[in-house]
């Protein structure tokens, strides 16, 4: 079975550990004490962690209310991620009544200032027209500002639409482009998407063993239709020696990583 997944990939916010305060998803409780003390002496790279602990409840109880707090706090310095943060938390109402409107505005401050993930999230609210009319045009120009700063959000979704033609001229090879910059920046639904062009000779020529390879590759971060891929691959025979306990090992972790297919499958090879 051939899986192909259009549209956004990842379209998820990512809370990205880019600063020097921010190292770790899973912060000691010393480094916590420092955050709390920086961001009270006003540092903004501190006030915007301590949003993100607050948002995931990482080192602290989850407090959406704490968490726009110290967003905005950072947000009122510049700090661009903070501002992509409050627009987040306004998109998906966490803590606050959700407004596409609003979180636009606070999407467009970044953007204003060339953060790649702002500009991500317009594309995103322009393709499904969210606190905007729908626009593709609009949604191409945001998603390429973002993919050109390699964002791989952006970077997947821009290689979705040259994939299918939407938006643009269907363009396997600039598909396969878009996909191969995100895969290479280890983003597993970029390498996902790779294999899965190589496996259809979509961009390139067909070739099982290296789709295989790529799927590997995603699979290996615990992403659930590459997973699924490679079970199907064991169960078919294509880009390797057909193995139907291989194939069953792998649609049960992809029945684990939460595919329904995977589940399925997993079932009916008893």
């Amino acid at each position: 079975m051939k899986l192909r997944i259009f549209g956004l990939l990842a379209a998820v916010m990512t809370i990205a550990w880019t600063t020097a305060y921010c190292k770790a998803p899973v912060p000691a409780p010393e480094q916590v004490a420092k955050w709390q003390k920086d961001a009270a002496a006003g540092k903004s790279d501190a006030q915007y962690c301590m949003g993100v602990l607050n948002e995931t409840g990482q080192g602290v109880a989850k407090n959406y209310a704490e968490a726009m707090k110290f967003y905005r706090l950072a947000a009122d310095k510049g700090d661009t991620r903070a501002q992509v943060s409050i627009g987040w938390m306004y998109e998906n109402g966490e803590g606050v009544r959700a407004s596409n409107s609003e979180a636009l505005k606070w999407y467009r401050m970044a953007a204003d200032k060339n953060d790649a993930s702002a500009q991500y999230h317009i594309g995103a609210l322009y393709e499904y027209g969210y606190g905007v009319p729908k626009n593709i045009d609009e949604a191409i120009k945001f998603y390429r500002l973002a993919a050109d700063q390699d964002d791989p959000r952006a970077q997947i979704s821009l290689a979705a639409k040259y994939e299918v033609g939407w938006g643009v001229g269907q363009n396997y090879k600039d598909a396969m482009k878009w996909y191969r910059k995100a895969a290479d920046s280890k983003n597993a639904a970029g390498q996902y998407c790779v294999g899965n062009m190589y496996e259809l000779g979509f961009g390139t020529p067909q070739d099982y063993a290296e789709a295989l390879k790529w799927y590997r590759l995603s699979a290996e971060q615990g992403y659930g239709p590459a997973i699924f891929q490679i079970g199907d691959m064991y169960e078919t025979g294509r880009g390797v020696k057909k193995d139907l306990a291989q194939a069953k090992k792998w649609y049960k972790k992809s029945c684990s990583s939460g595919q329904k297919l995977g589940c399925i499958k997993y079932q009916n090879m008893d």
